[in-house]
């Protein structure tokens, strides 16, 4: 009978660094034929890597395999902004930084195209 049989899902990595962990879940109360994928990347590694995924019943029964490519690219990390120099010159007419250290302006600023404040 169809409906005595336990179904379930496995994932495995075929191709690829081990990026994470690719798992398969039915939420409660859903349809039958709907399913979640989640991936949970590692910290710190990136790449491509292939996964495959079959349907495995309680009488023996195994799917043709799906397969799925994850692509890790980077970490979301915050915006930064950081200058090795005592002042910053923007181009068309914008404010120049004051050099706090030296006192004057940077000299690339004196060129026209921006001004100290």
């Amino acid at each position: 009978n169809e409906g005595d049989k336990g179904i379930w899902f496995e994932a495995a990595r075929v191709s690829g660094p081990n990026l994470g962990v690719l798992s398969v879940s039915f939420p409660l109360g859903t349809q039958r034929d709907l399913a979640y994928l989640e991936f949970v990347p590692r910290q710190g590694i990136l790449g491509t890597a292939v996964y495959d995924i079959v349907a495995k019943d309680t009488t023996g029964g195994v799917s043709p395999p799906q397969s799925f490519t994850v692509r890790v690219i980077g970490d979301n990390d915050p915006p930064s902004f950081a200058t090795s120099v005592g002042s910053i010159c923007v181009e068309q007419g914008s404010a120049c930084k004051v050099d706090t250290l030296g006192g004057g302006c940077d000299q690339r600023c004196v060129d026209g195209k921006g001004y100290c404040t």
